[in-house]
């Protein structure tokens, strides 16, 4: 694994920058950060359910001059706690990509599983992000199989 951000280097990397383990979200910023990125819209009944239904969520906040805290990063893990988790969701605002908060924010979700003794971490991913994954240590796996309903 190359060189992981720690909290201190984020923080001085912006003003003020912190991530936070949440279980709830301002739905309104997590909804525009996912129409930041490009994603398709997700009503906020559905990411209030998201949120409810993920195993951990994590978020990393900018906070401006008038500190106010803008959501700029966001991932989730679903998980059986036992064995199995998935990483899903992981976004970072297009004015602050490519600055290694993507990097930090997946590092992070995958100490937090490994701390709960789940050795089995998946994920899905867009074929333009695979790189991304696989400088991080994951592996593509074509064993896979889905039924879309």
């Amino acid at each position: 694994m190359s060189k992981i951000i720690d909290q201190q280097s984020l923080m001085h990397l912006y003003n003020i920058m912190r991530l936070k383990q949440v279980k709830q979200i301002d739905l309104e910023q997590l909804e525009a950060l996912y129409q930041q990125v490009g994603w398709c819209h997700r009503p906020r009944r559905k990411l209030h359910q998201l949120m409810k239904q993920s195993w951990l969520c994590l978020a990393i906040y900018h906070q401006d001059e008038g500190q106010k805290h803008q959501l700029i990063g966001f991932g989730r893990v679903v998980s059986d706690q036992t064995w199995n988790a998935t990483i899903w969701d992981v976004v970072i605002h297009p004015d602050y990509q490519r600055q290694g908060l993507g990097k930090y924010l997946v590092y992070q979700m995958i100490r937090l599983v490994k701390r709960q003794d789940i050795r089995h971490i998946t994920l899905f991913a867009e074929s333009r992000a695979l790189s991304f994954y696989q400088h991080l240590g994951f592996e593509i796996y074509a064993k896979g199989m889905f039924w879309f309903g």
